[in-house]
């Protein structure tokens, strides 16, 4: 097994620390008042759209971090492959060759940003990105944006929303290779093409002398939508005298969604909410390199605008047939409130 293997394992770890967190935290069985009236600066983060707390971005930024210092090597495996590696969703769109190959390429200020790739589908969009700087002694620190993302928009001037984002550098090139992913949910279920425009202000480029900005950036594309499969499951759970609410799952081939609303309501940030889907033969915490020891839970969280709760699971349900469970292990903002609530449905 290669060093970068070794990093995989370490991002997959990183990735599980909030779960880990949660299940440390002291229990509460039951509350009276709502999740949102309950405030925790520790905890909030102010968003002023429907983002995510990621739980991959800590993740390769420590990882990046230990393969700089240890002088890892890239040996037998592509820098594209190092990434998508860490994400199931991803690495079955690449294995599949869906989406579309674009190798859109603008260079500002001695460095080039390249849309290698685009796809979408009726869960999100998600699109593959290089950068190569022309100096050896420059390296890429992320996009020169509030959200650490590009603003996406389509032939509408509809913004979607920023979910994930993730990148790694190989420090023999200084290339760096990311995907980014939007919410596609707000487009409708009929739309088979995809006209986008992705705007870039500037990228952080960083070296020993300090940090500089090099940019603007602006691509335009089609990208054809896969379909999806909606299983509707509408049935609530109550727990402790707490009534959770799975509405539906949505399985694409990028990602599976779970849709979840709650007799407490959810707050802007649900630091608590775990969950996943087991079936026969399938749990949605395995992920695709792991100690067999160890279950990685992978996916984040964020907030529809109708309050809904959406959990998204990189390890997809798409294509999968028979009966499965999701089960809420806890739900909370300020207090973790146990569960569990579970919920069987049947994908036919």
């Amino acid at each position: 097994m290669n060093d970068l293997l070794h990093d995989g394992a370490l991002s997959h770890r990183l990735k599980r620390a909030t779960a880990q967190v949660a299940q440390t935290t002291p229990l509460r069985f039951a509350i009276a008042q709502p999740l949102t009236a309950r405030e925790n600066s520790a905890v909030k983060t102010p968003r002023s759209r429907r983002m995510a707390r990621s739980r991959i971005g800590v993740a390769v930024a420590v990882v990046l971090g230990v393969a700089l210092a240890g002088g890892t090597t890239y040996a037998g495996i592509t820098l594209l492959q190092s990434v998508t590696q860490g994400d199931p969703g991803a690495a079955a769109v690449y294995r599949q060759n869906l989406g579309d190959a674009l190798a859109l390429s603008q260079t500002r200020d001695g460095v080039t940003l390249t849309i290698e790739r685009a796809y979408a589908d009726v869960n999100g969009v998600m699109i593959t990105y290089a950068v190569n700087p022309h100096s050896s002694t420059l390296m890429y620190g992320g996009f020169a944006t509030p959200t650490g993302q590009p603003a996406v928009s389509d032939s509408h001037g509809q913004t979607l929303a920023g979910y994930d984002a993730y990148f790694q550098t190989d420090p023999q090139t200084n290339e760096s290779v990311g995907i980014i992913k939007y919410d596609a949910e707000s487009i409708p279920a009929t739309v088979r093409e995809l006209a986008l425009t992705v705007t870039v202000p500037g990228l952080h480029m960083e070296n020993r002398a300090g940090s500089s900005l090099a940019g603007a950036y602006a691509f335009h594309f089609l990208v054809p939508v896969s379909p999806g499969q909606t299983t509707t499951v509408d049935r609530t759970v109550t727990v402790h005298g707490v009534g959770v609410t799975l509405d539906r799952v949505v399985a694409s081939p990028s990602e599976t969604r779970i849709y979840l609303r709650a007799s407490v309501g959810f707050s802007r940030d649900e630091p608590y909410l775990t969950a996943r889907i087991t079936g026969k033969g399938y749990d949605t915490r395995a992920g695709a390199i792991t100690d067999p020891t160890e279950l990685v839970e992978m996916g984040i969280t964020f907030q529809a605008p109708n309050g809904e709760e959406i959990e998204t699971f990189n390890d997809t349900l798409y294509g999968k047939r028979g009966s499965f469970t999701v089960t809420i292990d806890s739900i909370g903002s300020s207090d973790r409130i146990v569960g569990p609530w579970v919920f069987h449905f049947v994908v036919p």
